[in-house]
């Protein structure tokens, strides 16, 4: 199957084919559709480029490689979106810092480390999954890079509701996507 033959780098490595991986717009338009308020942008996008940025806008202000997201602090009021670098020492740190930031939506591959879903899967409002869709990622010249099965993590209420509308989008689009809650947030709901 395509991008199954993906092997992604140890840790210590980097690799443009793992760290310039767009999201498809297939993703991002009916995120950007779906904001409080009507279509808009997320406030920050703190792992992009100035090509990823045009290609493909998702936010407002978006740190490249040379100002980086994860040592560039955010700020508190900044909903965030990132699709983080799936090299190692980047995507770890970034992974932490949205659980800490906990105001946006992190999207991950699912075939990240189990200690970093353990994380992720803990701390975060919601989880959307998609059955049978598997994106298509896009290189820096606009191809199609590789496919993979992701998830979209939300963390905070705002995320958690973004989540919720855009499903019903996801849904219309034929992309059969599965929203999940943690028990804690079931529980929390149920007050």
């Amino acid at each position: 199957k395509p991008g199954w033959n993906i092997v992604l780098h140890k840790p210590g490595k980097r690799g443009k084919f793992n760290d310039e991986c767009y999201t498809p717009s297939q993703l991002t338009t009916p995120l950007l559709e779906t904001m409080e308020g009507g279509f808009g942008y997320f406030d920050l996008d703190p792992a992009s480029s100035d090509t990823s940025n045009g290609m493909n806008k998702i936010a407002k202000r978006y740190l490249t490689e040379k100002e980086d997201g994860i040592v560039t602090p955010w700020r508190n009021s900044d909903y965030v979106f990132c699709n983080p670098p799936y090299t190692w020492d980047l995507m770890v740190p970034l992974c932490k810092k949205m659980v800490m930031h906990n105001n946006g939506i992190l999207l991950v591959l699912d075939k990240t480390t189990v200690i970093t879903r353990k994380l992720l899967d803990a701390n975060c409002t919601c989880v959307l999954r998609f059955g049978s869709y598997h994106p298509w990622f896009i290189d820096p010249c606009g191809n199609k890079n590789f496919q993979h099965v992701v998830s979209l993590y939300a963390f905070g209420e705002k995320a958690m509701k973004h989540l919720i509308r855009v499903k019903k989008v996801y849904e219309e689009n034929g992309l059969d996507p599965i929203l999940a809650f943690g028990e804690h947030i079931i529980a929390s709901l149920l007050d």
